[in-house]
This record gives C-alpha cells, structure tokens and sequence, in this order.
C-alpha cells in the first residue's frame, strides 16, 4: 500500500544529526516553525548550523578533496590540490572542507598510505644522489652499485645515505630517529587532545574528526619534510660538508615542523572544529605531544647507551 511504502521509507530515512557530536537533531528539526528557520544550536554540544547543511551533509562539497574523487583521472587531479591546498592554504582548506561532508575514510588512508610510499621513494632518489656526490668526492668504493642500493631503500638509515657512511650496527638505527621523532610527534598531537578534557568533553568531538585532521596534518607535514631535505640536498654544491648540511637540514626539520603543526591544529580547531580558543588549545596540544616526545628521546637513548655497554 502507498501509505505502508511512505512510513517504510520514512524509517528507513538516516536520522538528521549534529556535524560535530553526532546528537539526533529530528526532534530539533521537527519543531522548526514552518521551516524558517535558517540556523539551530545543538542541545548537546552548543554548535550553531545552518539547517541547509545538516539537512543536505553532501552539499557544496570541496571539488578539490581527494576524498571525493569518483573517477581514476579524478583521483590524480584531486590529489595535487589536496597537497597544494593543505600546503599553501590551510586557512581555505579548513574553512570549505567542514565536518558535515562525509568522511571517506579507504579514499583516506589509501591517499595517505600512497602518500608516505611516494616520499619514501623520492627519499630514496635523494639519498642516491647524495651517495654518488659523495663517492665523487671521496673516491669510488669497490661495492659501488650494493651501497648505492642500501642507500635507496634506506635513505633515512646512516649507512651510507644523505651523507652519512658507518657500519651497520645498532647506532644504524639513529639515523632514522629524527624521522620517527617528527612522524611521533604527529601522532601524539591528536593523542594529546585527549589530554585537554574539558574542551573535548564541552565540544563533545567525535573521534573521526580528530582523526581525519591528524591524517591531513601527517601528509601535510610529511610532504613538508620532503620539501625540505630536496632544498638541503639541491644545496651540496655549496662549500659546506655534506654531514654538517644534512645536520642542519634535519634540525631544520624538527624546528619548522613544530611550529607549523601547531598553527595547523589551530586552524583546523577554529574553523573545522569550530571549537573557541583554537590557538589557547593548539599551544597546549603542542606542549603535551613534546612532552611525551621527551619520554620517547630519553627511552630511545637509555636504549642506546645499554646496547652500547
């Protein structure tokens, strides 16, 4: 019967819910006057929407999010402004990608996934070439074409790659510290907003926010690092030891990530989140995820010393 079809269809509908915390806002919806109402405030979180977005979540979705790719040639356009907006618009970027729009997560991790395999590779590019400078410069050894290939599939190890020439040993694993320290670091900062609950537990954040931002701000960084160690190794032609250039490129690293990790959260808070005080709550992130990191460094140093002794 048509009317049987229309209450069926009815309960099937998704129930109308809060962007932020996921509350049910049927009951909100229903007791709209008239519809005229443009704007509404959840009970539970206090976010204030607009009715158009919560009523129609797909709307006005960024033609630039690679989440929303639906063609291979879709996927390869939407990826590079991914990167270029994440890289020279973060302010735009979380002001039109908003918590209504569904979050794609396989198209997600996959994007981030290929991502780190492709700054991997080019990491490995830029350590050969660094490799074949050196050799160069201090002579040609006998297992030429075996390091050249250590130093491509391990460019972030120190035996023999972006400068640095050892045995293999435990100490092998140092080289890769400042990179598993910056990549921690971008892991504790969402773990750190677990740490501020009052502001979490007022805003009532659902967790697939927090972690959609934390995935975009690991790429957006990620692909800040890679930017950086191509500049540092377009400059070994400068009168500097290539030890002493790599050095600074890694403490330049540390030191930028830091900062822009933090203004990054900050940005996301404000105008994805829509939470106040953005910044107040990026500095204090900040703070905790370092702290942690110095459980980490000093672990991985008195690990260090007892394998020395």
């Amino acid at each position: 019967m048509p009317g049987t079809e229309t209450t069926e269809g009815q309960a099937n509908e998704p129930s109308v819910q809060c962007p932020r915390c996921g509350y049910d806002l049927e009951g909100a919806r229903m007791a709209r006057t008239e519809h005229t109402e443009t704007q509404g405030r959840c009970s539970e979180c206090g976010l204030v929407f607009d009715w158009t977005d919560v009523l129609d979540p797909k709307r006005d979705q960024p033609r630039w999010c690679v989440e929303y790719a639906d063609s291979f040639f879709g996927l390869i356009k939407r990826s590079i402004a991914t990167v270029f907006m994440f890289l020279f618009l973060p302010r735009r970027f979380w002001r039109t990608l908003k918590m209504k729009h569904p979050i794609k997560g396989r198209t997600l991790f996959g994007y981030f996934v290929v991502l780190l395999t492709l700054g991997y590779a080019w990491s490995g590019v830029l350590a050969g070439g660094v490799f074949i400078m050196e050799t160069y410069a201090y002579g040609t050894s006998s297992k030429f074409s075996s390091e050249l290939s250590m130093a491509i599939l391990f460019p972030f190890s120190m035996h023999h790659s972006f400068g640095f020439n050892v045995s293999i040993t435990m100490n092998d694993f140092y080289g890769i510290h400042h990179l598993v320290a910056t990549l921690g670091f971008l892991f504790l900062l969402p773990a750190a907003f677990v740490m501020l609950p009052v502001s979490r537990r007022r805003a009532k954040v659902r967790w697939e926010h927090i972690w959609r931002i934390a995935i975009y701000s690991a790429m957006y960084l990620y692909a800040v690092t890679m930017i950086i160690l191509t500049l540092s190794v377009s400059m070994l032609h400068v009168s500097m030891p290539i030890q002493t250039l790599i050095s600074m490129a890694f403490s330049l690293m540390i030191f930028s990530i830091i900062p822009m990790a933090t203004y990054w959260w900050a940005f996301a808070t404000k105008h994805y989140l829509k939470m106040p005080h953005a910044l107040s709550v990026s500095y204090l992130m900040t703070i905790l995820a370092l702290a942690f990191e110095a459980l980490v460094v000093v672990g991985w140093v008195l690990m260090d010393q007892s394998i020395r002794l």
